[in-house]
């Protein structure tokens, strides 16, 4: 009997052991399948964030130039507006993340605001006023790598590295606020005292990034920082036209960009998200 009672408790035990085991092994299961969500929605809410980045930064670009006389441009502001709203839609689910809900709403609230009243405003005011909207979607981004717990993994290589993402959306930000300042210089025929030391100052910044890029990338922005040099920063030399700059600097932006998605294509293959 004795036997019997013994033989029954290690039968006990050993189920109890199985059944603890079989529990770390399905809460294991259930924290990486929950990581993993949280990096695939991450990673897709930075690739739409992106895209509404871009817009923004067309719209203002554009905006600056028709309030400092390009009148030529303001239908194309009204197509951008339609873009930037449906654009937009595609991150209402920001809204459930903690993390970022309140930088959403508030894009939204101030992008309501300024689409409402956006040529009515000064030139100045409505540069700074993108700016900021720009500058809360890029906390966004930085925020959006903390919720899919991109900082836990490790990075060998800058093409399957998350952080590169958000160096290439600062450095195609630091562009759109040249390519903006500079076509609105361009549009208006005159540069102030004021608008050259603030283009000098992103120089300063095109620089910084130039120096950290890629080394495929550093040409075209070179280039373009030689542009702005030549047109914005030496006494008496010739402007080219608002719209020839404009699109120099798009193109600059977009070869970052286009990094950008070989970088998102990368993580996607390696981490299966």
């Amino acid at each position: 009997m004795a036997n019997l009672t013994q033989h029954m408790q290690l039968i006990t035990l050993a189920l109890l052991v199985s059944l603890s085991t079989i529990s770390i092994l399905l809460l294991r299961r259930s924290i990486h399948c929950r990581l993993a969500n949280a990096r695939s929605e991450s990673l897709q809410q930075l690739i739409n964030l992106k895209g509404l980045i871009r817009l923004t930064q067309n719209h203002r670009g554009l905006s600056y130039r028709v309030l400092n006389g390009d009148t030529s441009q303001q239908t194309e502001l009204k197509s951008l507006e339609h873009a930037i709203d449906a654009q937009a839609e595609l991150l209402t689910a920001l809204q459930t993340i903690d993390r970022v809900a309140d930088y959403w709403q508030g894009f939204s609230d101030h992008w309501q605001r300024l689409q409402q009243h956006n040529l009515e405003v000064a030139a100045d005011n409505n540069l700074e006023q993108h700016n900021r909207l720009i500058s809360g979607l890029l906390s966004i981004a930085e925020d959006l790598i903390e919720h899919g717990h991109w900082c836990d993994l490790e990075f060998k290589d800058q093409q399957s590295n998350i952080h590169t993402l958000i160096d290439l959306l600062i450095s195609a930000e630091w562009l759109g606020q040249a390519r903006a300042l500079g076509s609105g210089i361009l549009a208006s025929g005159r540069c102030t005292s004021v608008e050259r030391i603030r283009m000098n100052f992103l120089k300063s910044k095109l620089l910084e990034q130039l120096h950290c890029t890629d080394r495929n990338l550093q040409p075209p922005l070179s280039n373009l920082i030689e542009i702005i040099e030549l047109n914005f920063l030496t006494e008496g030399s010739e402007s080219i036209s608002s719209q020839h700059y404009f699109e120099s600097a798009t193109r600059t932006i977009d070869i970052l960009m286009e990094h950008f998605d070989r970088t998102t294509d990368a993580l996607s293959c390696r981490f299966r998200v």
